[in-house]
């Protein structure tokens, strides 16, 4: 399954610039500040936008401190994991699936190792980036209880199981996604996240 992405328009990139420059922001004051001590007309200035600005791209500061989740691979790549033949790989498709999502939400480096910086200093927020995470989690295990529901091994299963089953191959697949993500927050010359991410999946095929 190969990994088929747009260069986003002009429109677009202004768009994120301005979303990652929030998000900058955020980080940036919560950092030398601490949390409690900033307030969205403060991020505001910091970024260079209004307060309706802003409201117009989070909805909080913290949804802007918690950042952006990871994106459910759109529905062309779905249908391809879907489409798959019945007796496939689950998991490499899914990882391959998975790529696409790491690629996407790859953004800016600086940015995410600034977060991760200060969501060690705020457990409350980090929970809360947790509970996005596994919002993600339960939307791929979907795709997949849908992905087995096809296969003859589990024709005729009922829904629960198959999402049992679906959130298993999930959690392992997310796992190796975890851990990729974590070695390139921390080193800038170790590539994209995406090939950071099929590094890790290829090393856990090999845990005896």
């Amino acid at each position: 399954m190969s990994i088929i992405t747009a260069e986003p328009g002009l429109r677009e990139r202004k768009r994120l610039a301005t979303r990652r420059g929030i998000q900058r922001a955020v980080l940036t004051l919560v950092c030398d500040r601490g949390f409690d001590r900033v307030t969205v007309d403060d991020i505001s200035a910091e970024a260079g936008v209004s307060p309706r600005t802003f409201f117009n791209y989070f909805g909080s500061k913290e949804a802007a401190l918690i950042g952006d989740s990871l994106p459910v691979p759109p529905q062309e790549q779905i249908d391809r994991f879907l489409s798959a033949p019945p007796d496939g790989p689950v998991l490499d498709d899914l990882g391959e699936l998975l790529a696409w999502s790491a690629e996407a939400s790859e953004g800016d480096h600086e940015l995410q190792r600034l977060r991760r910086s200060v969501l060690k200093d705020h457990p409350q927020i980090f929970g809360a980036r947790m509970a996005s995470l596994r919002q993600f989690e339960a939307s791929i295990a979907e795709i997949v209880a849908d992905r087995l529901a096809r296969s003859p091994e589990y024709a005729g299963r009922p829904r629960a199981e198959l999402l049992d089953r679906g959130l298993l191959i999930t959690l392992v697949a997310t796992a190796a996604l975890k851990h990729a993500w974590s070695g390139w927050v921390e080193d800038s010359a170790s590539g994209s996240l995406a090939l950071r991410f099929r590094e890790s999946f290829a090393a856990m095929h090999t845990i005896r």
